[in-house]
């Protein structure tokens, strides 16, 4: 399904099966051209536009950090005083969160991060690709 498609089967409806019909293959091709024009000029229109992103959530997903240090511990053991175990391995578990920015007061942080860019408020997106239009 595009949005060229669903244009195109909004004026087949509201010209009814009987002038479908009654149509040739030229007026077909401008119910086609006309269908695609349409999605296009409304695909660019959208994609002109600023947004200004006010409130979001995201999941956020840190995968498993590790880090590994020498033992510094002595112990005794088969080969004295002053040997050493392996090295320590810390893994730390996935961590799976939730972003939440809500809308604030212009020039304060919307997320009440003390290290939050106060300019946060402001962020600006435009859509940069439009898919099944045509």
């Amino acid at each position: 399904m595009s949005l060229s498609s669903d244009i195109e089967k909004a004026f087949e409806k509201n010209l009814g099966k009987e002038n479908l019909d009654n149509q040739d293959a030229n007026g077909r091709a401008k119910i086609k051209t006309l269908s695609d024009d349409l999605a296009n000029a409304f695909a660019n229109w959208v994609k002109s536009q600023v947004f200004t992103i006010t409130e979001a959530e995201a999941t956020i997903q840190i995968p498993p950090v590790s880090s590994t240090v020498p033992n510094p511990v002595p112990v005794a053991g088969a080969l004295g005083v002053g040997a050493t175990t392996g090295p320590i391995v810390a893994v730390s578990p996935t961590i799976i969160s939730k972003a939440v920015i809500k809308k604030a007061t212009e020039g304060t942080p919307s997320n009440q991060s003390p290290e939050a860019d106060p300019k946060s408020q402001s962020s600006k997106v435009q859509l940069l690709n439009a898919n099944n239009i045509i």
